[in-house]
């Protein structure tokens, strides 16, 4: 498996709906890709949940990395850049990934959360602990799917949370709206915790693009086949940094 996002900071009189609108009509363009779980379409407002600015982000997680290296070198990821320009991309290596048992409802925040990991660290034991915490997150309620990274550049460890719950932190460094397409076939020594932002779609829709795989495979939503014997219960085949870039609205 492989994950990745990618953010565009976009200007104080952007109009967000534009990116609304965008959301609803790409993503169920995203229902049919190969090697995909799901991807989250998510927003960051201005001045909303403690946001400094607007934001529009794609997340994704993919089951084949060949099909992420194909998306990012055709033509529709040159959509993106003629669109928004060419973004810098974030990717990792993920360690545990699964559906929560709100996997049926639709995603309205997405929670991503970092963690350094000290090179004196018992990784076997962090690893058991990080799967277990994401087995307690994925059986509440408004959990539509959770799944743990590695950033093996800087040695953290990052977990999103996609929620079927929008953010209630005022407070938080940034909160963001998201949608999500799921295919048919989550800094610092001390943790670091926010939203990041709303899935983004069109208002009481359900998140777009690859639906049926997270139904039909119990994944985080997505696009693409399940894996080999599926994915844990968590997430079989087939939309945030602890560092305090909470909860986003979803809209890629």
């Amino acid at each position: 498996m492989f994950a990745m996002q990618y953010s565009h900071r976009l200007p104080a009189d952007y109009d967000m709906q534009a990116i609304r609108q965008r959301a609803a009509r790409r993503g169920p363009l995203w229902d049919d890709t190969q090697g995909l779980v799901f991807k989250a379409f998510v927003s960051q407002e201005r001045a909303q949940h403690g946001a400094a600015g607007h934001l529009y982000a794609s997340v994704y997680l993919w089951h084949d990395p060949s099909a992420a290296a194909r998306f990012l070198m055709g033509e529709r990821f040159q959509g993106v850049i003629d669109s928004f320009g060419r973004p810098r991309v974030e990717t990792w290596l993920p360690l545990d990934a699964r559906a929560g048992a709100g996997r049926e409802r639709q995603a309205l925040s997405l929670r991503r959360e970092e963690r350094a990991i000290d090179a004196t660290a018992d990784r076997a034991a962090l690893l058991a602990a990080e799967t277990e915490a994401n087995r307690q997150s994925a059986a509440q309620a408004d959990t539509v799917a959770v799944w743990t990274t590695l950033d093996l550049a800087n040695w953290r460890s990052v977990r999103f949370t996609l929620s079927a719950r929008a953010s209630k932190r005022s407070m938080a460094p940034r909160s963001t709206k998201c949608c999500t397409s799921r295919s048919r076939a989550w800094r610092n020594s001390h943790d670091a915790t926010s939203p990041f932002g709303a899935v983004v779609g069109a208002p009481g829709q359900p998140v777009r693009g690859g639906r049926s795989a997270l139904r039909r495979h119990g994944a985080a939503g997505g696009v693409g086949p399940p894996p080999p014997g599926g994915l844990t219960p968590p997430l079989r085949r087939g939309r945030t940094n602890r560092r305090g870039q909470g909860a986003q609205r979803a809209a890629c």
